[in-house]
């Protein structure tokens, strides 16, 4: 019996060396993961994608950068031709208020041509660049309305209302900027101030986002093709909601045929 009770008094001993042991092991562990001081270590990622993060110096200087690869993208376009969707919301930025589909086809000789049905109202503007001429129909009228206009740029501003994003519109786009009569020369308005770029895709298209600042309190962003510098949507929002989003399915340099576009369109 001696040499057992001579053991069982070193059993304690050996327990604690066993969890001594343990703890040396864990806290080697634990430094190599984190070596040096921890209180020094970058913090942890939130989770949210970089786009949730402050836009860089670089990303607001590339965000103009590939805008103007984009306006000039569409001011050398020999011919453009796209259909798609405005919709206008409510004030709670979520109920739609209206819904406009639209057709454009357009030819750098200057001919226009934009059809576009807003519920049962259907209207169509056309313009050679000097005249404009457009007809609206409704299901109350016997005929359809015809209006001409000797300033060919009314059709082009009527048609950026009426297809979405104003400023940002394909048509402005197409037309280098609507004419200042006082100075002579055309305009694009650009964003006041570039807000953010981020990358993401859209409708199975890598896309750019950019976000622009265009007045206090009111910001467009625009879905940029990477492919193609083509603009693909275009979101306006005011206060933090959304008022409008314009989808287009654009293309570029593509063979029209003149009698696609017209010279004076027959009435609906």
């Amino acid at each position: 019996m001696a040499p057992v009770l001579s053991r069982s008094r070193y059993l304690p001993f050996v327990a604690l060396l066993l969890i001594s042991a343990v703890l040396v092991c864990l806290l080697y562990l634990d430094s190599s993961r984190y070596p040096g001081d921890q209180s020094a270590q970058p913090p942890a990622s939130s989770g949210f994608p970089a786009a949730d993060l402050a836009p860089t110096t670089a990303s607001i200087d590339s965000a103009a950068t590939i805008f103007d690869k984009v306006v000039n993208q569409y001011s050398v376009a020999r011919s453009y031709e796209d259909s798609g969707c405005n919709v206008q919301f409510q004030s709670d930025g979520v109920r739609e208020l209206f819904r406009n589909d639209f057709h454009t086809r357009f030819v750098r000789n200057g001919n226009l041509r934009f059809e576009s049905v807003c519920g049962t109202t259907r209207s169509v503007d056309w313009t050679d660049g000097k005249t404009s001429t457009g007809w609206v129909k409704r299901p109350v009228d016997p005929a359809p309305e015809r209006s001409v206009h000797n300033f060919g740029d009314f059709a082009t501003a009527l048609v950026a209302a009426r297809s979405g994003g104003l400023d940002f519109s394909p048509v402005i786009l197409l037309n280098c900027g609507l004419l200042n009569r006082k100075t002579g020369k055309r305009t694009i308005h650009a964003p006041k101030e570039f807000k953010e770029l981020r990358d993401d895709v859209f409708d199975g298209r890598a896309v750019w986002v950019i976000v622009g600042i265009t007045k206090p309190g009111e910001e467009t962003q625009l879905s940029v093709d990477k492919a193609s510098l083509a603009i693909l949507c275009i979101e306006s929002s005011e206060g933090g909601r959304i008022d409008s989003r314009t989808v287009y399915r654009p293309q570029f340099d593509i063979e029209i045929a003149a009698t696609a576009v017209g010279d004076e369109w027959d009435p609906p």
